[in-house]
C-alpha cells in the first residue's frame, strides 16, 4: 500500500528555497551597508571587581536620552546605535559615575573604566523592586530564583505551580491547550511520559533561574507544537571561580520516594564547564476506573496500579574560547533507568437493565521498561563584531533505547452457570530511536532591523521489534506462549530555513516578523502488513509581533502565527497493548500532521496582563476510544478526527499588598467548538470553560531567611475534542528556611492538600457512553535539604543544541 499527503512539487520547492536564499543574500549586503556602531567598555571598582547592572545612557547633545543598556555580571557593556556624537552617562541607582562626550562615527571601545562606587546595593531594595513576572514581546517570564518556588524540589514541582501550566500524571499542558514542548536553556527535550517527568525531576529547583512560557515562538524555533513552549532557564554565574551544591529530597505520597543530587561548575580564563548527577527512586499508587455503557451491558474496569521508577541522570558540558570571538564546546546528557507497572485489574460485566453480574475477570499484570537516553551536542559560536553579529553552528546526535515487556495472566468467570476460564498474554517492544541534526544560526544587527536567519537539517529513524500474544478466553491454563513478531520502521527527514527580523520603529512601537519554511519527508513501514505510508510536504510558517508602549505603565501588543503538530514516534507505532480482555491500546501509522493558526491581542497596565486570543486547529489528532457495538470491544487509538476553534480571554495580575507579601493571580475564560468528521463521534461539541489560580509568597522576617508560600488553582469543566472533563483543583503550601549565610536551604512543601486533583472525563462513541476517573497520587509532603559551597561567582555558558524537536518527540 502506498499513500501520500500533499504531493511534492519539486519545482515549487526549488523556487521557494532559491527565493529565500536570494533574500538572505540581499539582507546580508544591506546589513553590511547599513551597519550600526557600538559603544562598549568594561566597568570595575576600586578593588578591580566587576560593577554589575550599571546603566549606560546615550544622549544627544541636547541631553535628550536616545538609548540605554546595562552592564552584565562581568561589568561589560555594549550599546548599539547609529553613527554620531553622543553624551555617554554611566549611573547606578541615583549616582552618576561617568559623563563624557563621545564621537561614535565607528565602533568605540571606552576600555576599562574605574568608578568610585562606595555604595553597595541593598539586597532588600533590589529584591523589592524585582518583578517576579515579566512580559516580553513573545513570552512571559516567571522568576523562580527570587521566589519561594526555588525550593520546590525539582523542575516538575516548579512547573506545577507556574501560572497557566498544569501537570496531570505524566502530561504537561497549558490551560486550554495541549502538546507543550519543553526546553532546557533553549534546547528541546525530546522525551515524553514517564521518561520526561523523570528527566525533569532530575533538575533541582535551586538550579532554575526562570521559567519562560512562550505562547507564540519566533521563527528561529521549530514550528512543531500547538501550545507553544516552556523554556527552563538554568542559573548562570560569574567567571574565574567555582561552586558546587549537594541536595537530598524525601517525598512521601502513598509510598516513599528519595532522591539525591549534586552539581559542580568551574570557570577559569578561557575554559568553563559544568556537571550534574542526580538519582531518584520511587513508586506512586494510581487509581483508574472506567465504565462503558453498551446497549445491554455495563463494562467496568477497576485498575489499581503501582508505577515504579528508578532513574539516574548525568549532564556535563565544556566550553573553550579559542579567541575573544570564537567559542567551541560540547554537551552530554545521559539518562539510565527503569519503569515498572504492577497492577491487578478487576473487570466485571453487568446486564442492563437489571444490573446483574454476568461475568468478570481478575488479572495480574507486570510491566518492565528499562530505558537509556543519550544526547550529544558539539557547537561553535563566532562573534564577528562588537554590535552583536554572530554565527552559531550546532551538530547533534541523540539515541533513545527502550526494552518494553508486558506480561499478564488471569481468570475469567461466567457467573450463571459458573464457568471458569483463563487468559494469558505477552507484549514485547524493543524501540530504538536515533536522530542526526545540523543547524546554522546567524544574528545580524543593522541600523534598520535586527535580523536572524538560519537553516537546519534533521534525519530521524525509529525501529521497533514487536512481539505479542493474546490468548483470549481459553478453557485451560497455557504454559507455552508462541509470540508473533513483526517490525515497524519510521523514518523522517526535515529541512528548514528561517528568516526573522525585529525593529524598534520609534520610541513606542516595536515589531518582529518571521518566516520559517519546512520540507518534510516521512515513511512508515509495517512488515506484518507490507504497508508503507509516505508523506512529502512543504509548508510555510509565519510569525508576527507588534508592541506599542502607550506610556511608562501600559503597553499593547498583537501576535499571530501558524504552527504544525506532528505525531509523536510512539503515536505511529501499531503495537497493541491489552489492559484487559475488553480493550486494547495502539498507535496508528496513518496519522497525519495537524496545523494550527492563532492570533493574540494583549494589553499590559502596571501589574495587569490581559490577553484576548483565538486559534483554529485543522485535522487535530488525539487518542479516540473506538467502541465496537457488535463485539463490545474498545480500541484506544490515535486518529485525525476533528477541527477545533477556541476563543478566549485571559488575565494575570501581579502585585505586592505589603512589603512581605507577593501575589500572582490569573483567570482564563474561553469558548471552544470542535467539529468531528470521524464516523461514530458526535459531529459537533461546544462549551465555555474557565480557570483561576493564585500563588503567594510571604517573607516572614526582615532578613528574608524564613519564607512561606501558598498556591491554588481551579479548573471549571472543559472540552477537549469530543472529550468532556469535569472540574479539577489543587492546593499547595510550603515553608523554607535559609541558613548558614543562605548556603543551606531546608524546605517543607505540601501538594494537593485536599486531594482534588482527580481527573474525570466522558466521551460518546457509536452511542456508547464512556466514563473515566483517574487519580495519580498527587497528594504529597516533601522535605528537601540543599547546601551550596565554593565561590559563588561563576559563569557557565550553556549552548542551545540543534536537534530540539526530534528529542521532544522521542518516546
Amino acid at each position: 500500500m502506498y499513500a501520500t499527503c500533499g504531493k511534492p512539487n519539486t519545482q515549487n520547492m526549488y523556487k521557494a528555497f532559491t527565493l529565500l536564499s536570494t533574500l538572505i543574500a540581499c539582507i546580508l549586503c544591506s546589513g553590511i551597508l547599513h551597519a550600526q556602531v557600538a559603544i562598549s567598555g568594561n566597568l570595575i571598582d576600586a578593588n578591580e571587581q566587576a560593577v554589575e547592572f550599571a546603566e549606560i545612557l546615550l544622549m544627544n547633545l541636547d541631553s535628550i536620552p536616545l538609548s540605554s543598556g546595562l552592564a552584565d555580571t562581568d561589568g561589560k557593556f555594549s550599546v548599539k546605535t547609529e553613527p554620531g556624537t553622543y553624551l555617554v552617562q554611566i549611573r547606578q541607582l541615583a549616582q552618576i559615575f561617568f559623563f563624557e562626550k563621545v564621537d561614535a562615527s565607528a565602533d568605540v571601545n571606552l576600555g576599562t573604566i574605574t568608578i568610585d562606587n562606595t555604595m553597595e546595593l541593598d539586597e532588600l531594595t533590589v529584591t523589592a523592586r524585582m518583578k517576579l513576572v515579566k512580559r516580553e514581546v513573545d513570552r512571559t517570564v516567571y522568576d523562580v530564583e527570587n521566589s519561594t518556588n526555588r525550593t520546590r524540589g525539582d523542575a516538575i514541582e516548579v512547573l506545577s505551580v507556574t501560572p497557566s501550566l498544569r501537570v496531570q500524571g505524566d502530561q504537561l499542558s497549558m490551560i486550554g491547550k495541549s502538546n507543550l514542548a519543553v526546553m532546557i536553556d533553549d534546547k528541546i527535550v525530546r522525551l515524553q511520559g514517564e521518561e520526561l517527568t523523570s528527566f525533569l525531576r532530575s533538575i533541582a529547583s535551586e538550579d532554575i533561574a526562570s521559567i519562560e512560557v512562550i505562547t507564540t515562538p519566533p521563527a528561529r524555533y521549530e514550528a512543531e507544537g500547538n501550545s507553544g513552549m516552556v523554556n527552563i532557564k538554568l542559573k548562570r554565574s560569574k567567571a574565574d571561580s567555582w561552586n558546587a551544591s549537594v541536595k537530598s529530597s524525601h517525598l512521601k505520597r502513598t509510598y516513599y520516594e528519595p532522591s539525591l543530587g549534586g552539581n559542580f561548575n568551574i570557570s577559569k580564563g578561557r575554559f568553563s564547564g559544568y556537571a550534574s548527577l542526580n538519582w531518584r527512586k520511587g513508586k506512586r499508587s494510581v487509581k483508574q476506573d472506567d465504565w462503558a455503557y453498551f446497549e445491554e451491558s455495563l463494562y467496568y474496569a477497576k485498575s489499581d496500579m503501582e508505577f515504579g521508577s528508578n532513574f539516574a541522570s548525568f549532564r556535563a558540558g565544556v566550553d573553550y574560547k579559542l579567541s575573544d570571538q570564537w567559542t567551541t564546546g560540547g554537551q552530554l546528557t545521559q539518562n539510565i533507568g527503569k519503569i515498572t507497572n504492577d497492577q491487578t485489574p478487576y473487570s466485571p460485566v453487568y446486564s442492563t437493565p437489571g444490573n446483574e453480574l454476568v461475568e468478570y475477570t481478575n488479572t495480574v499484570s507486570r510491566r518492565d521498561r528499562p530505558a537509556n537516553f543519550r544526547a550529544v551536542n558539539f557547537f561553535n559560536s563566532l562573534d564577528l563584531d562588537t554590535i552583536g553579529t554572530a554565527v552559531t553552528i550546532n551538530l547533534d546526535y541523540f539515541r533513545f533505547h527502550a526494552d518494553d515487556s508486558i506480561g499478564y495472566n488471569g481468570v475469567h468467570v461466567y457467573t450463571n452457570p459458573r464457568v471458569d476460564s483463563y487468559i494469558v498474554g505477552k507484549n514485547l517492544n524493543v524501540q530504538n530511536i536515533q536522530n542526526y541534526a545540523a543547524s546554522l544560526d546567524i544574528e545580524l544587527p543593522s541600523d534598520w532591523a535586527n535580523l536572524e536567519f538560519g537553516a537546519k537539517v534533521s534525519h530521524s529513524i525509529s525501529k521497533n521489534d514487536i512481539g505479542n500474544f493474546n490468548s483470549g478466553i481459553i478453557p485451560e491454563p497455557l504454559e507455552n506462549i508462541v509470540v508473533s513478531t513483526y517490525d515497524f520502521k519510521y523514518t523522517e527527514d526535515v529541512e528548514a530555513i528561517y528568516l526573522s527580523g525585529s525593529k524598534k520603529l520609534n520610541a513606542k512601537l516595536e515589531t518582529q516578523l518571521g518566516l520559517r519554511l519546512e520540507a518534510t519527508q516521512t515513511d512508515a513501514y509495517t512488515s506484518s502488513q507490507e504497508q508503507s505510508v509516505k508523506n512529502d510536504y512543504l509548508q510555510l510558517f509565519p510569525t508576527a509581533f507588534l508592541s506599542y508602549q502607550i506610556n511608562e505603565r501600559s503597553a499593547a501588543n498583537i501576535s499571530a502565527s501558524r504552527r504544525i503538530q506532528r505525531p509523536q514516534f510512539g503515536h505511529l507505532n501499531p503495537n497493541l497493548d491489552f489492559p484487559n480482555i475488553y480493550s486494547a491500546i495502539g498507535g496508528n501509522p496513518l496519522l497525519q500532521p495537524s496545523y494550527i493558526s492563532s492570533i493574540d491581542l494583549g494589553y499590559n497596565y502596571g501589574g495587569w496582563d490581559i490577553k484576548a486570543y483565538y486559534s483554529h486547529q485543522q485535522d487535530a489528532f488525539e487518542q479516540l476510544a473506538k467502541a465496537d457495538t457488535e463485539t463490545n470491544f474498545i480500541l484506544f487509538q490515535f486518529e485525525n478526527y476533528f477541527n477545533v476553534d477556541r476563543l478566549g480571554l485571559s488575565q494575570n495580575y501581579s502585585f505586592e499588598p505589603f512589603k512581605w507579601w507577593s501575589s500572582n493571580n490569573s483567570f482564563d475564560v474561553n469558548y471552544s467548538r470542535a467539529t468531528s468528521f470521524y464516523e461514530g463521534t458526535e459531529p459537533e461539541t461546544e462549551a465555555f470553560t474557565a480557570s483561576v489560580s493564585s500563588y503567594n509568597d510571604f517573607r516572614l522576617n526582615p532578613d528574608r531567611t524564613l519564607l512561606a508560600s501558598i498556591g491554588c488553582w481551579y479548573n471549571f469543566p472543559y472540552l477537549d475534542g469530543v472529550y468532556s472533563f469535569e472540574r479539577m483543583s489543587a492546593l499547595s503550601a510550603g515553608l523554607q528556611a535559609l541558613l548558614l549565610d543562605k548556603n543551606l536551604t531546608v524546605a517543607l512543601n505540601f501538594y494537593d492538600l485536599l486531594r482534588m486533583q482527580e481527573m474525570e472525563s466522558t466521551v460518546v462513541f457509536n452511542g456508547v457512553d464512556q466514563l473515566g476517573i483517574y487519580y495519580w497520587d498527587h497528594r504529597a509532603v516533601q522535605l528537601s535539604v540543599s547546601y551550596s559551597f565554593g565561590n559563588q561567582d561563576l559563569r557557565v555558558r550553556r549552548n542551545r543544541s540543534g536537534n530540539q524537536e526530534e528529542l521532544r518527540r522521542a518516546n
